[in-house]
């Protein structure tokens, strides 16, 4: 963490309460996913450095799974073209296990 300068008592504040923000929906991340490999059954999943599994995924690991994810889409003429996003099986899983629809990456 950087030091932050900050003139008026509401930055403060504001900033205090972004900080909650991001720290609750980290939490969210990580109990929606543990709960729902709970429900189904899921023990494990290969998300740590060199495809290591983890019986308690953390969200930095959760969306560092989808580092790799790129987005193409080009002009021919008036027309746009999007190549497909090719996603892993882990990746699948863990938005299966977010309720995230696949056909947000398509």
């Amino acid at each position: 963490m950087a030091p932050v300068f900050l003139e008026k008592p509401h930055g403060v504040a504001a900033l205090l309460h972004l900080y909650f923000i991001a720290i609750m929906c980290s939490a969210l991340i990580e109990r929606k996913v543990r709960t729902a490999m709970k429900d189904r059954g899921i023990e494990t999943l290969p998300i740590l450095p060199e495809g290591r599994r983890t019986h308690t995924p953390t969200t930095p690991r959760i969306l560092e799974a989808f580092a790799d994810v790129s987005w193409h889409e080009y002009r021919q003429g008036d027309r746009a073209v999007s190549l497909p996003v090719n996603l892993t099986s882990t990746q699948e899983t863990l938005l299966d296990l977010l309720g995230v629809p696949r056909t947000v990456y398509a």
